[in-house]
């Protein structure tokens, strides 16, 4: 799910055929959508600001009418619960896209049954997940997930699950902070291991709250999250262009969205082109084409 910034560029050009481009002049007073509460708590900053990809699993959930898995759910039949939704596309007959099925909180659908696994070792199940976010690029990338969980029960479960290796806790404003290893610390011996280890073999900071679960590598990037949704740090919720563009996609009801201020202009495409081909003629062939002028802000549905 995570590739370095060259690769998600390309990927990006791949699917311009397909963006939706919203227009800022929309009307701002409308009330606020799923993907607009998200944001409130994405802090802004450059790296923000070029990478915003947010899944609404409640509304894929409503669209192809998958059912809801009940709280009491173990991890047997979550793991079941997943495997079936990538098989069948519910009763619409559609295919599901599947990266809008697994919860990415631990960086990788392949590692989806192990996901579920960590979720579980912080007391948290796949059913109280209703949205996720990940925003930013190396070295900081914030993940989010908005949904129905209990703190309590993480204090509880953590008890348990990471009784051998317990988590270094603080408290930073008025939150609960639950941190493995150093600041972007990596070990090999520990990867994909209990409990929240990534393939990577990182830890992390993890914050879990009623409504929200935010996680980063650093403690400077979780510090800045729970600044930011204590309004002491500036939102992407408050620049226009992105909140207008998130009310306008959760109007149309989608299922999962790109946010990106890398946009390109004629001279992008000119470079490009000239760097991975042998083209004497670029300029002849691009003045055959009515000019392409730089959007300030792109989504992609």
């Amino acid at each position: 799910m995570r590739t370095n910034k060259a690769l998600r560029f390309i990927v990006y050009l791949a699917i311009l055929t397909f963006v939706a481009l919203t227009s800022v002049s929309c009307s701002d007073s409308e009330s606020s959508q799923t993907f607009e509460q998200i944001l409130s708590v994405i802090p802004d900053t450059p790296n923000t600001r070029e990478w915003v990809a947010m899944s609404d699993y409640t509304q894929l959930r409503e669209d192809f009418q998958i059912s809801v898995l009940e709280s009491n759910a173990t991890i047997v039949q979550e793991k079941l619960y997943l495997k079936e939704i990538l098989k069948h596309p519910g009763e619409t007959g559609r295919p599901v896209p599947a990266v809008a099925t697994c919860p990415g909180l631990f960086d990788h659908a392949a590692y989806f049954e192990y996901s579920l696994e960590q979720l579980h070792n912080l007391g948290l199940g796949f059913w109280s997940i209703e949205q996720e976010a990940e925003a930013g690029h190396p070295p900081e990338i914030f993940d989010i997930l908005r949904g129905h969980f209990d703190p309590e029960n993480t204090q509880q479960t953590l008890a348990v699950s990471a009784k051998d290796d317990p988590p270094y806790i603080e408290t930073y404003g008025g939150n609960t902070i639950f941190s493995w290893g150093g600041d972007h610390e990596i070990s090999l011996i520990k990867r994909l291991s209990p409990p929240v280890y990534d393939h990577l073999g990182r830890g992390g900071r993890f914050v879990i709250q009623n409504d929200y679960v935010f996680r980063s590598f650093t403690t400077a990037g979780i510090k800045l999250l729970i600044d930011t949704q204590n309004d002491k740090h500036k939102s992407l919720f408050d620049v226009t262009e992105f909140r207008l563009m998130a009310r306008e996609l959760s109007s149309q009801r989608a299922i999962a969205a790109f946010l990106t201020n890398q946009t390109q202009n004629i001279d992008d495409v000119r470079r490009r082109l000239t760097e991975q081909y042998d083209m004497q003629n670029v300029d002849d062939l691009l003045g055959q084409e009515p000019k392409l002028v730089r959007y300030e802000t792109i989504a992609l549905v």
